[in-house]
């Protein structure tokens, strides 16, 4: 009786676990304006062993495959918010240029940290990022407070590097400086996901180009990045983005914040478990 092929099965399993992941990083993308790196790498870290990736590497290949693979998805989640008018162009205008610097500078150091700091990194961002979000208020009809625009770039810069070195979009850093400039939930949705493309295009190509030494990589992989795995997030992103618009439509704002609260909690937690 011929002997199954467990390490085909095994591969097969685990890429349509990674084509499920992309799937619902797609839908949360439309839901909440991220690029879903919080769905990503996750996914993509704790599948490095079935899939034949080092140890070594697993943290690295999961966020420059995120944030390749963000680079479509968060377009066209990007473009969507715009046709809906949840974008805030001058906003966008004024920090895109400061977030790129940011992407940059966080993707060169992230690329030579070691990969359980990155991991580390990755599940306290993600704990205090619920946190802040649950705690947060939609902002009421005053004025907001006047925010220098020195402070603003600054924020911007560190928006782009903190995104950068855990392989996300500009949602999650990004909400308290939209919020605190005035800009309503939708708007907050909206323009983060546009400067969510910012922050993936030049992270992207960094964990590319830093990576194409390490000898430890999987088959198939520009650098940190791979190609197969960003084949697969994409094809079934671009399927279910547009249902998580449909039901960003639906829901309040009030709601739209408990989901992403949550959802990050649950991120966290699975991220520290791996570091047991």
């Amino acid at each position: 009786m011929p002997v199954p092929d467990t390490s085909a099965t095994n591969l097969a399993l685990s890429l349509m676990i990674v084509a499920l992941a992309g799937g619902f990083a797609g839908f949360m993308s439309g839901l909440l304006g991220i690029g879903g790196g919080f769905v990503v790498v996750p996914a993509l870290f704790l599948l490095a062993e079935p899939l034949g990736i080092e140890t070594g590497v697993a943290m690295h290949m999961a966020l420059g495959t995120s944030l390749a693979a963000m680079i479509a998805t968060t377009a066209r989640s990007a473009f969507a918010h715009d046709k809906l008018g949840s974008v805030h162009r001058p906003t966008l205008r004024r920090l895109v240029p400061w977030v790129v610097a940011g992407a940059i500078l966080g993707a060169m150091i992230a690329s030579s940290l070691k990969g359980a700091v990155l991991t580390g990194i990755f599940a306290l961002a993600a704990f205090g990022l619920s946190i802040r979000t649950y705690l947060g208020k939609e902002p009421s009809g005053h004025a907001p407070p006047h925010t220098p625009l020195m402070i603003q770039y600054i924020a911007g810069v560190l928006i782009g590097f903190a995104s950068a070195v855990i392989g996300i979009g500009g949602a999650a850093f990004g909400t308290p400086l939209l919020n605190r400039l005035g800009l309503n939930f939708r708007q907050v949705i909206g323009t983060a996901a546009c400067i969510g493309v910012s922050i993936a295009i030049p992270a992207a190509i960094l964990y590319g180009l830093t990576g194409l030494g390490v000898a430890s990589r999987p088959p198939w992989s520009i650098g940190y990045v791979s190609v197969p795995g960003c084949a697969l997030i994409f094809a079934t992103t671009s399927i279910t983005t547009r249902y998580g618009l449909k039901v960003h439509a639906m829901l309040s704002a009030n709601a739209l914040r408990l989901v992403f609260s949550g959802f990050l909690m649950v991120t966290a937690l699975r991220m520290a478990i791996s570091l047991i």
